[in-house]
């Protein structure tokens, strides 16, 4: 969406619709929930974004995306169980490091507390 026009509390905004013609709408401002990011990361990708854009933004983009659209799609899902099966060796690696820090550490409470003074 792209606001054209405030008038008071409402907001005059256009949209492109499906059929490629152009809508508007009057929007009350409460409703508009606007996100601006100030960190420096979403400023880099931002600034890399805006090549792409500029041409997702024209005609022939416009068509290249549509065309791609599917097949972005195809790859995305070929793609999940490779990702999901990244995410279960990282949770694999982070429990066994769990157990084995707790494991030295009762083995170490254990030597330390046998050797104690107190307990003899």
């Amino acid at each position: 969406m792209q606001v054209l026009a405030v008038n008071g509390n409402y907001l005059h905004a256009q949209y492109r619709m499906g059929n490629g013609r152009n809508g508007a709408v009057r929007i009350h401002r409460n409703v508009v929930f606007v996100i601006e990011r100030l960190n420096f990361v979403d400023g880099i990708w931002s600034l890399a974004m805006k090549p792409s854009d500029a041409i997702l933004s024209t005609k022939v983009g416009n068509k290249a995306a549509k065309l791609a659209k599917p097949y972005i799609n195809y790859a995305s899902e070929l793609a999940k169980p490779a990702y999901y099966s990244g995410q279960l060796v990282v949770a694999t690696v982070k429990t066994s490091v769990r157990a084995t820090v707790s494991g030295i550490s009762s083995a170490a409470n254990t030597a330390v507390g046998a050797r104690s003074p107190t307990k003899m």
